[in-house]
């Protein structure tokens, strides 16, 4: 079965993402980052599972210009979003505190 996870390769699709109504969960991370590869099959497997949330990667080196990627200075760095706006976020790849961060928000 494939993921739900939208890959993100434009300041745009990721602004129309984040517009989506409900909770987005966005995962910036970057491809030379370990720990990052360690948990996008868990990222994968969460959006699977709760199917109504929208679940966002966004590579910070190909959107390293965009206006939420510029403060991330950890990777990977995942970020919640209601309605457009930010409603928390948690640095590090630790699978069952994202779960955990998802259930507490949806």
């Amino acid at each position: 079965m494939s993921d739900k996870v939208h890959h993100v390769h434009s300041d745009s699709e990721l602004d129309s993402l984040l517009s989506k109504p409900g909770l987005v969960v966005v995962d910036f991370s970057a491809a030379w980052c370990g720990p990052c590869k360690m948990i996008a099959p868990k990222f994968a497997e969460l959006s699977n599972r709760y199917t109504n949330v929208t679940f966002v990667h966004v590579d910070i080196d190909e959107l390293q210009s965009h206006s939420l990627v510029k403060p991330i200075s950890s990777v990977p760095t995942f970020k919640l979003f209601k309605g457009g706006s930010p409603v928390t976020q948690m640095s590090g790849a630790n699978a069952s505190a994202l779960e955990n961060l998802i259930t507490s928000n949806i």
